[in-house]
């Protein structure tokens, strides 16, 4: 593993750390390990208090996640689907990405940090399709996973939202061609399988997706709970 993992590693288990803890722990010289400090401090993923070394608030984020970072796992991407209505139409985009490069399907993205999954399904609707749209409900979550010869390649978390268009004036993205198809005449081998599956099976279902925040102080104490 790379050294700057190594000690970003060391975080995981201490909230602050010395120099000398560092180097006893990873047994390095002094000179090697100062080098590899100051390179963390300058992007920004490490910063100096008093004679301790803490992670930056922007490291902080990348804790839950440190074994995708490092190769160490293999994770699950969350993205959010929109399904786009109006009078009887939905809007698919044709992705010019990988995966599913060529195919059909519900314009979506991944799930961003600070977003709830309607913010993040209205920010996406617009940036993709150029529409500005109004959330009506969350109508599934699936759980899509991709194998080839036998082992797993992809992994997605799907929640799939329902919004309704202000307007129909589309603009178009990089992410591909965008197009408006009669929900009673969908043709699934045009279609992402399990987009197909969940405009026919699940777009008028409603599911409900608890929104929890908690608040952790300097401290790494929970210190308030919320649900909405």
């Amino acid at each position: 593993m790379d050294v700057q993992y190594k000690i970003f590693e060391l975080f995981i288990k201490n909230k602050r750390l010395r120099f000398s803890d560092i180097e006893k722990a990873l047994e390095m010289k002094s000179n090697l390990l100062s080098y590899h400090l100051d390179g963390l401090v300058k992007q920004g993923m490490l910063t100096k208090e008093y004679d301790d070394y803490i992670l930056t608030k922007n490291a902080e984020t990348m804790m839950p996640i440190f074994a995708q970072i490092t190769g160490k796992e293999k994770g699950v991407l969350p993205v959010v689907l929109m399904a786009i209505l109006n009078e009887g139409k939905i809007l698919l985009l044709k992705r010019s990405k990988r995966p599913y490069q060529g195919y059909w399907g519900m314009p979506g993205g991944k799930l961003q940090l600070q977003e709830s999954i309607p913010d993040c399904a209205l920010r996406e609707a617009e940036e993709e399709t150029g529409l500005k749209c109004s959330y009506s409900h969350t109508a599934a979550v699936v759980h899509e996973r991709v194998k080839e010869n036998e082992e797993y390649k992809h992994a997605f978390v799907l929640f799939l939202t329902v919004l309704k268009p202000e307007s129909i004036k589309l603009k178009e993205s990089e992410e591909g061609k965008l197009e408006w198809f009669p929900l009673d005449n969908l043709q699934s081998d045009r279609i992402i399988p399990s987009d197909y599956n969940m405009i026919k099976e699940h777009i008028e279902q409603k599911t409900q997706v608890s929104n929890v925040i908690m608040e952790e102080n300097s401290e790494g104490q929970l210190v308030s709970f919320t649900k909405k």
